[in-house]
């Protein structure tokens, strides 16, 4: 695909664009395959009654890019140069402390080996850390190897005004799906699989920080001294859920007092979401993929509401009917909690680690492993 750069800010179709700003031109052989990477994709719900994979895919809004389509207007105007690759943003101020923004997988992944060596971490209340300017020399090597910018930085205290979090290496008890597993160690964590044959086997639970669960973990499968010793884990220890599976063991733990919904089994795709922000979704993508969704009602004392799913049909491509009861469908979804935090849990109702695909959703993940260890 033929990708250029703008050399000079420019205007077109009465919207202004900044230097630097990519420019994909669809007269171009490959235009479909452009298309096809950036566009949003359709919701096709109602050409086929089932679909037996994925629906509807968007690299523009799962992988965190800015995509503008421009419809009308010409290019021979605008100063570009032909790009051979994306250019690199890696970056460490030169004095002071610095910030990492957490927005990337690759800013998790830096800030992971920053507490593998021992540097002293800490975090602002909207997800941000602070690094402190004495680690200069590690920064700079782990911009190089990730990319990241560690920016200047005067905070120190919280939007509050009370000291920001000291963040620690966490070590995470994973009962999840091969790609989420593949995310999760693209990231830096280090992670312990886990399953209901595993913990029933005797696990030690004091070499483990946090428990993730989506998959192949089931509370009621325990015996009792499996179930007894996760449960003592979790009344001091966080647990990060996702689906149905991680509902309910949060459900039979007694952690977030929450009733998830499940929504039609076969749902999948790209889906409109609302951000509350603070240390898990600042920043984060207004869109989120789904398969089999889950969303999250009758909140209880002291559950945040993360993320919602956008009011009225928050589907923007792929396929999700209702049920034959009409029930489980988008509208059903909308509006409705997406992901639900309280002191020592998170709970996911979309897929932000779906076969270690939506980049730009995977720091969602990160930043709830880190906030509830």
């Amino acid at each position: 695909v033929r990708v250029t750069r703008a050399t000079r800010d420019f205007r077109l179709a009465g919207r202004s664009y900044a230097k630097g700003s990519y420019v994909v031109d669809l007269h171009q052989p490959k235009r479909g395959l452009a298309n096809v990477m950036l566009a949003d994709g359709r919701d096709i719900s109602d050409k086929v009654s089932v679909m037996y994979d994925i629906s509807g895919w968007s690299l523009g809004r799962l992988w965190g890019a800015t995509v503008v389509p421009v419809r009308s207007g010409g290019l021979s105007a605008v100063a570009t140069r032909r790009v051979e690759a994306a250019a690199r943003v890696g970056y460490v101020a030169p004095r002071g402390d610095l910030r990492l923004r957490l927005d990337t997988p690759q800013e998790i992944a830096a800030l992971n080996s920053l507490l593998e060596q021992g540097v002293s971490v800490r975090r602002l209340a909207d997800g941000s850390v602070v690094v402190p300017g004495s680690a200069r020399a590690r920064a700079a090597a782990l911009a190089r190897t990730y990319d990241v910018a560690f920016d200047a930085t005067g905070r120190t205290r919280t939007a509050e005004g009370s000291p920001v979090t000291p963040l620690h290496r966490v070590r995470v008890a994973s009962a999840v799906t091969p790609g989420e597993l593949f995310a999760l160690r693209e990231m830096n964590f280090d992670v312990v699989p886990v399953s209901t044959a595993v913990l029933n086997a005797g696990f030690d639970w004091s070499a483990v920080d946090v428990l993730f669960v989506s998959s192949g973990l089931d509370h009621a499968g325990l015996n009792a001294g499996a179930r007894a010793a996760l449960d003592a884990f979790l009344h001091t220890h966080g647990l990060v859920g996702r689906g149905a599976v991680g509902a309910a063991l949060n459900s039979a733990a007694g952690l977030l007092a929450v009733r998830p919904v499940e929504g039609n089994g076969d749902a999948n795709g790209v889906v409109r979401v609302v951000n509350s922000g603070g240390p898990l979704t600042a920043n984060a993508p207004d869109h989120g993929f789904v398969y089999a969704p889950v969303w999250f009602t009758d909140l209880g004392p002291g559950v945040r509401v993360e993320q919602a799913y956008a009011p009225g049909d928050p589907l923007v491509s792929g396929h999700w009917r209702p049920l034959a009861d009409g029930t489980g469908g988008p509208e059903a979804a909308g509006g409705q909690a997406a992901v639900v935090s309280g002191p020592h849990a998170v709970l996911f109702g979309t897929e932000p680690l779906f076969r270690d695909h939506p980049k730009g959703e995977f720091p969602q993940v990160g930043r709830a492993l880190l906030t509830v260890s």
